[in-house]
């Protein structure tokens, strides 16, 4: 589902893709290469459901986004630890 959306713009079906792969966040996890890009999906997800005053749903999906990162987040990747920041915030 992932390759399906990288880099595409899929509309509503977002949501359906981030969901998926959340419920097998378990897996992802133990993959370090798939950490940031599903974050980075998550945050896309999350943004688009702010955008559509979904602010349950946006938290939902940040929160799966900050969960999905390594410990060393803020080191390693500082923008992207400091947009998700941001949007939950907002």
């Amino acid at each position: 589902l992932y390759s399906i959306c990288e880099g595409k713009d899929v509309g509503d079906a977002i949501f359906l893709i981030a969901s998926q792969i959340n419920h097998g966040k378990e897996l992802i996890e133990k993959d370090d290469a798939l950490c940031i890009p599903v974050a980075k999906l998550n945050m896309k997800a999350g943004k688009m459901a702010l955008d559509g005053c979904d602010h349950k749903m946006a938290y939902f999906y940040f929160l799966a986004a900050l969960s999905s990162l390594p410990d060393d987040i803020w080191d390693s990747h500082y923008d992207l630890s400091l947009r998700l920041t941001f949007l939950m915030a907002r």
